[in-house]
């Protein structure tokens, strides 16, 4: 679970510069909104 305290912010800084809500997100990496809503 490590790996997740650096990926995570990681992630939520690209997501918010690319403008997307964590729905959009999940849909266009093709993943569960459950795995964004941690970053």
């Amino acid at each position: 679970m490590h790996i997740m305290k650096g990926l995570a912010p990681f992630v939520k800084e690209k997501r918010k510069l690319a403008g997307l809500t964590q729905e959009e997100f999940a849909e266009r990496a093709g993943v569960a909104l459950v795995i964004i809503f941690f970053c």
